[in-house]
Parts: structure tokens; C-alpha cells; sequence
């Protein structure tokens, strides 16, 4: 909740599924998520210690994205292009993923388009991002002027302080013609220099066409590559591609070995996997595209094999799921585990026909045959997911594009699975049934209340208090009493302060802008006095006192029970939603803690108890406040 707004909290209770990043720009027909029209795409996201980070691709460059662990943006900086890039003809930086490493490091993994429309070819290049934002950008990846290098994706190598990167290196561009011949690119990547590994023939034919679109790590030092590779034996003229996968691992002085090269996929239909993670026993787990065997309708794809060589159980996802389409696209193209035994989650485009749009989707996957329903974040405008990633809690957030109700795209983010199950709790406005201050009394600046009506608990409300302006309620006491004052305005900022008959100062409440006050003062006999101060205009308020024993120690020790992190969220969540600074959540919850809760929950709640309060706490505390 940013500081000062105070207007709406998300609380994690298990009544109502809310994205928390829909508090921020409105996404046309997005079932989640948020809309960055200064974007043309989100194009890449990656777990780091902090939360997440993406790359935003805009007309002019690349902006790099802070993200909260809900993902909230937190902060973005342009990072600078290559210096060679204008020399070299080319107009953008296309980025396929970003790669978190150690140190706060980013590998940013991109191509560059490069020469005349006539005779283009393509280019890998990388670049590290620092803590600071500053880009280490590689030259572009060429092994001649008529072939082309394309990268698609990478991973870290803790063990080895490396980066590992797989793509392609094929003649000409990447046209997707079964003439141009496509050889598998593994790049061992580092501060200290590169080690490059090709896999396929590099000669013209539609049987030498070998890509790798991902690489993850399989433990014990060996990464997994997958992507495709054309089937021989086919017809001449003709080609069909074989989903990939092969174990590899050395590159570290220029050696590389590979384990088992297991290619699958029906003979009527090309498969392609786009992306893969570890599945534990020695299995890895494929994400991509196909065709229903037999059918050949497209569909989404998802495969578990062993390395060893063992039969793959491969499933074909068509949608519609009649597997009626036989023109449109279907496409799993990213894949986040998550942590434990919870299993996957994948995520794409769908479309009906070649004329539809792609719809973004994704799953949850457990194990071949056990996954959820698909969800789709779009139906009409049209949408694509474009990456994932994962944190240590099984939130995982989703970047790519969503449509603008035209046929442009903008870039679009969202929290897809994970973060708690939350509940909106709209702040609530002045009490429009407790009686209103007079307008002569208004222009008094004050009134006056009897000690009957202030034993009784009074509430009052009040309007165009002026910037600056004091509004005094006077009352007195007969023998010493405990009074509770609250206060809540509409808009705007009031203090409180409660001076005695002498004019000393009992005690205050100032919490900032439109956050809720509250106080509990012990008062001697005599005359007493509350006053308003106006910090800004304040078009409507209303305040509440009532004489009986606070509830303020009842509520210290209810919170008690928090551990020390459920205690950290809450006193940073009281501060950055405008109450006052508390005591250090590791030592105790100190007064100022207590009361900015009463305070805080008084804008939600126009009763106070202690236990609903302790409740609202602890809820808050679990969830990820907006």
C-alpha cells in the first residue's frame, strides 16, 4: 500500500481470488494482471532475491523492471543499447530471456536483425546487467555474413559463475523453411570468455535442421537441452520435425560432452519443445507444440521422459478440445517449476483458426494426466505469454502481451499462481448515520459535549474542515476516566491532540495523510479538550469517543502470538499504508505499533474489539497488503 493511501487492502482470506497486481493499470478483458501501454511486450522475467524482474521492449529500447513478490512494480531504469548497434543496421534488441546469476547479476539473452530487408540475417547477443543497472553487452554472434546465430534462452551455472545459452546457427534468417539447414548452439558464457558447441551439419537439406530453444539444469553439474530436430527418412522436399531433448554438460575448457539424443513425435505432424525444467529420478518434463496423432489438429504439448533413453509419456492439448482445429496455433512455450513436490506450471497462446488471435493460457501441472483446468487471460482482444518465472514461496508470475482493443499489442504482466489466496476490504467512508456537526458550530469551531452523552459513546460527523483550521469538542469529567478517540477522514489529513483544562497536552495522535487516527488518554477530573487540526483540506471526517478501559493492552497480547516475520510484514505494512514508525518488530510491538492497527482497522471496521482487531492482524500480517 503506498504511503498516504490507505484506500484499499488485499487480506489473505479465503473468501474472494483477487490478483494483487490488478491494483495497478485496468487490462481491457484480462482475467489478471496489469497493462503497461509503454511497453510493446513484457518480454522476459526472472526470479530475484528481492522479487522479480522483467524486460519491458518499447519503440526506443529496453527498460528493466523491479518487481515486488507480488508483483507490483517497484522501479524501472532504461538500459543503454549496444554501442554497435547502429553501426551494424540494426534497429532493436529483441529479448528472449532474462537469467538471474549471482550477485544480483541479470543475462539478458536477445537477437539483432542486421542489413537490408533483402539480404538480413540475424545475430545473438548478450548482456549483464549489474546490481546498478549497468549492461555488459557482447558483440553480435556471427560465424559469417550469410548465416545467422539465434539464441533463445539460457540458464546459471552457480557451480561454475557461468551462463549457459542455446539456439541455433542456420543460412539466412530463421524463415522457417525446411530448405535452410539449422544447427543445435550451446554457448558457455562468462566474465573470463565464451566456449561455443554446435550440434547438426551445416550443409543445405531438409533433414539437417537441429535448434535448441531451452537448457535447465539437471543436477550434479549436467544441464538438459531441448528444442527440435528434423526426422529422416522423409520423402524429398519434404521435412518433419521431432520434438529434442540431450543431456550435455563440460564446456568449462572447450570439451563438452552429451548423454542420450531422444527424439520424438508422430510422422504426419512437426513437434517442437520450447521449454524445460527438471522433474527429479533422472526426468525431465517438455513444454511445446504438436498435433493430435492421427488428427493432425494443433495443440499445446507436455512430455515426461527419462535421460536415459526410457519411452516419453507425451499428451497433446488441442483447443478447442475437440481437436476440430487444424489451422490455428497451439503452444506451450514457457514452464516454471515450483518449489517441492507442487509440481508445474505452463503457460502460452491458444487460437481457434488461422485467422483467430492467440489467447493467453496456462496450467498447473502435477504429472502427466493430473493438471488443472486452463485458464485463458483473454477471449477476444487477443494475448500471449511470453515468460515465467518462480519464486521460493510457488508464486509465479507471468509476462507477454495483451491486446489494446486494436491489433497493436501492450505489455502486460500478472501473478498467474501462488501468493495466497486474498480478499479486497474496501476502506470505508465517514458514517453517513451519526449526527452531523451544525453549521453554526462549524463556524464556532468548536462544541460542546455532556458528560452523559460522553460516557455513552458519541460519533459525530463533520465536513469542510480547512486546511490549517482547529475545530475544538470540549467536555469535562466528574472523576478520572480512560477516553478512546478516533478519527477517519474521507480525504485529506487531521491530527488530534487532547490538551486539559490548563492547556498541557495530554496526548496526540498524527498519523499521515488520509490514515486513521486513534488515541486512548487516562484523564484526571476536570475540563478537557480534543482538537481537530486540519494538515489539508478535509472534505468530510467523522470522530468517535467513548469513556471505558482501551483495548489497547488486550490487543498486545493477542499480537504476541506473531513470530518475528508475521511481525516485520505488519509494522512495514502500518508504515508504508501512513501510520506511525513502530518499535522494532524483532524486540517487541511497542504502543505506537498497537495503535496504529486500532487505527488501521477502524478504517475498515466502524466497531473496534480487541479480538476482531488481533484477527485482522494476524490475517494482514499473512498477506500481501496493496
Amino acid at each position: 500500500m503506498a504511503r498516504g493511501n490507505a484506500r484499499r487492502a488485499l487480506l489473505a482470506l479465503p473468501l474472494l481470488a483477487v490478483s494483487p497486481v490488478a491494483a495497478q493499470e485496468a487490462c481491457g478483458e484480462a482475467t489478471v494482471g496489469s497493462c503497461f501501454p509503454q511497453y510493446d511486450s513484457i518480454a522476459a522475467v526472472a526470479t530475484t532475491s528481492s522479487g522479480f524482474a522483467a524486460v519491458g521492449l518499447h519503440k526506443t529500447g529496453l527498460d528493466l523492471l523491479s518487481l515486488g513478490p507480488d508483483g507490483e512494480r517497484t522501479g524501472s531504469r532504461q538500459l543503454a543499447l549496444p554501442d554497435w548497434l547502429a553501426e551494424e543496421g540494426a534497429e532493436r534488441v529483441e529479448v528472449q530471456k532474462l537469467v538471474a546469476g549471482s550477485d544480483e547479476e541479470l543475462l539478458i539473452v536477445a537477437n539483432v536483425a542486421i542489413g537490408p530487408s533483402d539480404r538480413r540475417t540475424q545475430a545473438g547477443v548478450f548482456g549483464l546487467v549489474d546490481s546498478a543497472g549497468a549492461v555488459d553487452w557482447s558483440g553480435p554472434m556471427r560465424f559469417s555474413n550469410q548465416t545467422s546465430t539465434i539464441l533463445y534462452s539460457g540458464v546459471h551455472d552457480p557451480a561454475e559463475d557461468r551462463f549457459l545459452l542455446v539456439g541455433r546457427h542456420t543460412n539466412g534468417a530463421d524463415s522457417g523453411r525446411c530448405t535452410s539447414w539449422s544447427q543445435g548452439l550451446i554457448i558457455s558464457a562468462s566474465r573470463s570468455g565464451l566456449q561455443v558447441n554446435l550440434s547438426g551439419a551445416a550443409s543445405p537439406g531438409t533433414h539437417n535442421r537441429t535448434a535448441f530453444y531451452d537448457i535447465a539444469s539437471v543436477g550434479d553439474g549436467a544441464f538438459a537441452v531441448t528444442g527440435f530436430a528434423t526426422a529422416r527418412g522423409n520423402a524429398a522436399g519434404t521435412c518433419q520435425d521431432n520434438a529434442v531433448v540431450m543431456q550435455i554438460s563440460g564446456g568449462i575448457d572447450g570439451e563438452w560432452s552429451a548423454g542420450n539424443r531422444v527424439s520424438f513425435g508422430d510422422s504426419g505432424v512437426n513437434e517442437v519443445a520450447f521449454a524445460i525444467a527438471a522433474a527429479g529420478d533422472g526426468r525431465v518434463i517438455l513444454a511445446g507444440q504438436g498435433g493430435v496423432p492421427d488428427g493432425g489438429a494443433r495443440a499445446a504439448m507436455l512430455a515426461t521422459l527419462p535421460l536415459d533413453g526410457g519411452k516419453p509419456e507425451v499428451e497433446f492439448l488441442p483447443f478447442p478440445e475437440d481437436a476440430s482445429d487444424k489451422a490455428g496455433g497451439d503452444r506451450y512455450r514457457a514452464i516454471a517449476r515450483l518449489p517441492g513436490e507442487d509440481g508445474f506450471v505452463v503457460a502460452g497462446s491458444a487460437s481457434s483458426s488461422r485467422e483467430a488471435r492467440n489467447q493467453a493460457m496456462w496450467q498447473h501441472i502435477t504429472e502427466p494426466g493430473d493438471r488443472s483446468a486452463v485458464s485463458f487471460l483473454t477471449e477476444t482482444r487477443g494475448s500471449d505469454i511470453l515468460g515465467l518465472a518462480a519464486d521460493e514461496g510457488g508464486t509465479v508470475l507471468a509476462v507477454g502481451t495483451h491486446g489494446d482493443g486494436g491489433r497493436a499489442n501492450v505489455g502486460w504482466l500478472g501473478i498467474i499462481y501462488g501468493g495466497g489466496p486474498v480478499m479486497s476490504a474496501e476502506r470505508r467512508e465517514p458514517d453517513t448515520s451519526l449526527p452531523e456537526i451544525t453549521a453554526a458550530e462549524a463556524a464556532a469551531g468548536g462544541l460542546a459535549l455532556s458528560e452523559r452523552e460522553l460516557n455513552a459513546g458519541i460519533g459525530l460527523r463533520g465536513a469542510n474542515l480547512k486546511a490549517g483550521s482547529v475545530f475544538d469538542v470540549n467536555f469535562s469529567v466528574s472523576a478520572d476516566v480512560s477516553l478512546t478517540a478516533r478519527g477517519l477522514p474521507a480525504q485529506g489529513d487531521f491530527d488530534m491532540a487532547l490538551f486539559d483544562g490548563a492547556g498541557r497536552l495530554v496526548g496526540y495522535s498524527s498519523n499521515l495523510d488520509d490514515a486513521g487516527e486513534y488515541a486512548a488518554f487516562r484523564l484526571q477530573a476536570g475540563a478537557h479538550t480534543l482538537r481537530l487540526v486540519a494538515v489539508t483540506d478535509v472534505p468530510t471526517y467523522e470522530i468517535r469517543l467513548g469513556v471505558g478501559e482501551p483495548i489497547d493492552a488486550d490487543v498486545a497480547i493477542e499480537l504476541e502470538t506473531l513470530d518475528a516475520t508475521a511481525r516485520k510484514v505488519l509494522t512495514d505494512q502500518l508504515a508504508d499504508a501512513g501510520y506511525g514508525a513502530a518499535a522494532n518488530p524483532n524486540i517487541a510491538l511497542g504502543p505506537q505499533t498497537v495503535r496504529s492497527l486500532i487505527a488501521y482497522y477502524g478504517t475498515f471496521h466502524a466497531e473496534v474489539d480487541s479480538g476482531s482487531v488481533a484477527g485482522f492482524a494476524a490475517d494482514t500480517a499473512a498477506a500481501e497488503v496493496q
